[in-house]
């Protein structure tokens, strides 16, 4: 048989218990409160009363413990015999902020969209399923320690073994800048085993992007024709980063001027682009190199 002994905390041993614990009272009257309400709790009880009115103000955000947050606290115990408060009581308090539970409910979510979408595209056909940013959506599996990655992509690897016979008229088709960031198992025949690489524009296509990219923006002599030759290898976002920075380099120059100019003065020449041309100029990736798949082309 064994016996306990709950031995209850005077008045003013919990005022000083309560004081020392409770981050930053709102005054000395929520102390008394407190304390008053606390009548008959031990030590253990107390100091679990005070981290879930913690809890509570921090749930707030508020930097002072306040009578709200004191009654919310005492909501979570049951009253009974002394010393007796029940455990689980205290989870409420936690569970308020909402964090898990949502986690749960949005991972359950994430681990079932693939089914979902294969549902909703047989529905469809025919149509065509595209997976933008395919390396974000199935990256290489092992690399996540909650393992809430690889499930992912295991389920998106099942679906599409199944999308042979029950997606009939349903076109799968997915795009990536770093395919090899992108598990190997979907990259297999009879997944997306059709590679096609698309490279940066030719001179042709750049001199139209400059004039689309352009099209809304005040310029003055810009030879385009000698601009598009000296973009070699760049992209459309490139070539979009050097009309930004001469933007802001004329600019910072207008706002230097003591007398000011109008906005409509702030305009594109030659003279912003040259100055910026080095700083907007893209860096080679390794990755670019290693990964193409160019030569590889399969689709005819």
């Amino acid at each position: 048989m064994h016996m306990y002994m709950y031995i209850s905390i005077f008045q003013e041993d919990r005022r000083e218990i309560f004081e020392t614990y409770l981050e930053t009272p709102e005054s000395s009257d929520v102390i008394t409160e407190i304390v008053q309400k606390s009548d008959g709790y031990t030590f253990s009880e107390i100091e679990k009363l005070a981290t879930s009115i913690n809890v509570e103000c921090a749930i707030r955000d508020t930097k002072y413990v306040k009578r709200v947050d004191v009654e919310k606290a005492f909501e979570c115990f049951v009253a009974g015999k002394i010393g007796k408060i029940e455990d689980d009581q205290v989870l409420p308090t936690l569970e308020d902020v909402g964090g898990m539970f949502e986690q749960k409910k949005l991972l359950e979510r994430v681990i079932i969209w693939p089914k979902k979408v294969r549902l909703r595209a047989r529905s469809c056909a025919p149509c065509i399923l595209f997976f933008d940013e395919l390396d974000s959506l199935a990256p290489k599996r092992g690399h996540d320690s909650t393992g809430v990655t690889d499930r992912v992509v295991n389920q998106l690897l099942t679906e599409l073994d199944g999308a042979e016979g029950g997606m009939k008229g349903v076109i799968i088709l997915g795009c990536t800048s770093r395919i090899d960031l992108i598990d190997d198992a979907l990259l297999r025949p009879g997944r997306f085993d059709h590679h096609v690489y698309c490279g940066h524009p030719a001179q042709d296509e750049r001199l139209e992007i400059m004039k689309v990219l352009t099209k809304k923006l005040r310029v003055m002599d810009i030879d385009f024709e000698e601009l598009s030759r000296k973009t070699e290898g760049w992209s459309g976002a490139d070539i979009q980063l050097l009309f930004t920075n001469a933007q802001f380099h004329n600019a910072r120059k207008i706002a230097q001027e003591e007398d000011g100019l109008e906005e409509d003065d702030v305009a594109i020449d030659m003279t912003a682009i040259e100055t910026v041309f080095c700083d907007s100029t893209p860096k080679p990736k390794k990755s670019e190199v290693d990964t193409r798949v160019g030569q590889k082309v399969t689709l005819a």
